[in-house]
This record gives structure tokens, sequence and C-alpha cells, in this order.
């Protein structure tokens, strides 16, 4: 009788015992490899709160920090775990992570979401806009010129 698969099944019945020990270390991995980055939620933490939540900046480069603090079901702080930051749009905001402080720096108009999140799945977020404000107006021309305010009054 000959061998409809050309010998390849004796060669897999010889992988599947490698295999199955494999599959079982995996999640292993995985696991070990999320707490080495420090990422996990601490134990008993329940939320993410960040202060202040809202902020206004008015000048390109402007920077403020922003404070995550993860809490227990009481609302009592919880040892800090580490946090990772993102922002939701850049081009307005960029956030430079400094543990649980995130360094917000302004670099266009808009707004954007400041996210701060454990590997645990909390997260919390705070709203930044920018909004450049004329510090200085230079008018080249000579001529008089009328300034006033367009609106209620």
């Amino acid at each position: 009788m000959t061998d409809p698969l050309g010998g390849r099944a004796l060669r897999h019945r010889r992988l599947s015992p490698l295999l199955l020990p494999a599959g079982l270390l995996l999640p292993v991995l995985v696991w070990a490899c999320d707490d080495a980055l420090g990422v996990d939620t601490p134990e008993g933490a329940v939320a993410v709160l960040i202060e202040p939540q809202t902020l206004e900046l008015v000048s390109f480069g402007d920077t403020v920090t922003l404070v995550a603090t993860l809490v227990d079901a009481a609302g009592a702080p919880v040892s800090v775990g580490l946090v990772t930051w993102a922002s939701s749009t850049p081009a307005v905001a960029r956030v430079a992570p400094e543990e649980a402080r995130g360094r917000v720096t302004s670099v266009g108009n808009g707004i954007a979401v400041i996210t701060a999140s454990t590997g645990g799945g909390l997260s919390a977020s705070a709203v930044v806009i920018v909004a450049q404000r004329v510090s200085r107006l230079e008018i080249a021309g000579g001529g008089p010129l009328e300034l006033g305010w367009i609106g209620a009054g």
C-alpha cells in the first residue's frame, strides 16, 4: 500500500507534541511581557483621574503638566502604576510621558483630547483647547486706521 501523503502524515505527528506546550506557553509569555512593561493596572484600582480636566493654551509652545491618579472604589489613591499618554490630535497638542504625569505642549490651534490609560483597560481624558491670541499687531502703509468692536454693544 502506498502512502497518499508521501510521508507528510508522519512528519505532522512529530510536530504535534511540540505544538501543545508552545500553545500553553504563549499566554504566559504575553502576560509576562505586559507585566514587564509596567502598564498593568495596580491591584484595587478602579478608575483613572486626570487633573486638570480642561485647559486652554493661548500661545504655541506653552506647556502644562497633567497628573493622572489611579483610585480605588472609595476614591482613595492607590499605588501609582505606569500610565501611557496619547494625544488625539498631535498637530494641536503633543504629550510627553513623565510617569504619572503628562507634559502637554501646544503646537497648533484647535482641540485635542489627551488620554491616560493603563494596560488593564482603565483610562481618563482631558480636553486641551489651543487658541493662539494676537499679542502684537503691526500695520504697514501709514494711513489712519480706526479700530473698534463689532457686535453687542
